[in-house]
């Protein structure tokens, strides 16, 4: 578990008599052993699922109450994943994921206006690489009648109807810093842009272990470790 929770994430003003109402069946991810930070300093454990397009989690506890609990309530929560429930390339993660909330981005601003990030990186140090799911839209044609789905012009025949439907979820990498806000980070190889001072020791630490952080997460968080070791000893040193 990462040091940030190893104490374990809070909830803020969780309401003890809030239950869980209907929830969509999409967009969830669920973890059978979970540990919620609250904002409030406590610490919840239980069963957990994850609305991430909702940035709201729902979390039942040993006597079955569930609580529903949206990013603004909550410090982060740790959640232990199944092996076969991860995707490639996340073994690097082990079975312990840590996500954190932070303030969304103004471009995504929510009614609340924080987010669930999942925290890749290890730390201690200014920076984190942290990876968000974001939820995508298909706009689909429902025909009056099957057999009309479509003029041939390509318009929609008379009396369809346009839904907007949840699409597959976009991923996406930021850096969070202590002192300023989450950042989008459009393209991992551009991780240097913002470690302007340590830009040629993070190319020769990256060619010397051969740490491919521009199409590799693992890598990439090992580079974002470094860099914070760096600046910590820069900031260490007299």
């Amino acid at each position: 578990m990462r040091a940030f929770l190893l104490p374990l994430l809070p909830l803020l003003g969780l309401c003890a008599q809030s239950h869980a109402q209907a929830l969509p069946l999409v967009g969830v991810k669920s973890y059978a052993e979970a540990a919620v930070l609250l904002a409030t300093g406590a610490v919840r454990t239980g069963h957990l699922r994850f609305y991430y397009h909702l940035d709201v989690i729902a979390l039942t506890s040993a006597n079955d109450s569930t609580d529903l609990l949206p990013a603004e309530r909550v410090r982060g929560f740790a959640a232990r994943d199944a092996a076969a429930a991860q995707a490639p390339g996340d073994a690097f993660v082990a079975l312990e994921r840590v996500f954190r909330t932070f303030p969304l981005p103004a471009a995504q601003r929510s009614p609340t206006g924080w987010g669930f990030y999942e925290q890749l990186s290890q730390g201690p140090g200014p920076v984190l690489l942290l990876r968000r799911q974001e939820a995508t839209v298909d706009r689909v044609i429902v025909p009056a009648r099957p057999s009309t789905a479509r003029l041939p012009a390509g318009r929609p025949a008379a009396g369809s109807r346009v839904v907007d439907r949840p699409g597959v979820p976009a991923v996406a990498l930021y850096l969070a810093t202590a002192t300023g806000p989450v950042v989008a980070l459009r393209r991992p190889g551009h991780v240097l842009r913002h470690f302007p001072r340590h830009k040629q020791a993070l190319r020769a630490y990256a060619r010397e272990n051969e740490l491919r952080y521009a199409d590799n997460l693992r890598d990439l968080a090992f580079l974002v470790d470094h860099a914070n070791t760096l600046s910590l000893t820069r900031e260490s040193t007299p």
